[in-house]
């Protein structure tokens, strides 16, 4: 795997009531060299993707209650929605995490992004793990 060096740069908003999390999330997609520093706020609804069982299997849920995000995490690369990952604790303080499919917001998300300047993120296909992984190279200017 490639080692890229470089800048780090970083936007900050504000994600509101209603509003789903991963449509101002996905602007940054764009750029196609951005991560996820830091998410708090609370979600009214998310749809998770859980990791596989030994059998290969993977199941997806929806779950229409409100959370608090403890963590989203994850890379933002140019031709895909991103890979993102959440950490959300219930009203009992049960925490659930996943790949995350949708989120809306309940009250807030603070949202950190961090672009790395000098490099490309892009997601290609492996051979190997029969997954989309993420492939850095160095950014053409």
């Amino acid at each position: 795997r490639k080692v890229v060096n470089g800048h780090v740069e970083q936007a900050t908003f504000g994600v509101l009531n209603g509003r789903c999390c991963l449509n101002p999330v996905n602007s940054y997609i764009i750029v196609g060299h951005s991560f996820v520093v830091s998410c708090v706020g609370s979600v009214q609804s998310v749809t998770l993707r859980y990791a596989s069982d030994m059998d290969g299997n993977s199941r997806t849920e929806t779950r229409k209650e409100r959370m608090e995000i403890l963590s989203l995490t994850g890379t933002l690369s140019g031709n895909d929605r991103g890979h993102l990952h959440a950490s959300l604790g219930d009203v009992k303080g049960h925490v659930i995490g996943g790949h995350v499919i949708e989120m809306e917001i309940y009250t807030t998300a603070e949202v950190v992004i961090g672009e790395l300047t000098d490099a490309n993120f892009e997601r290609v296909g492996d051979s190997e793990t029969g997954c989309d992984e993420l492939v850095v190279s160095v950014r053409k200017t």
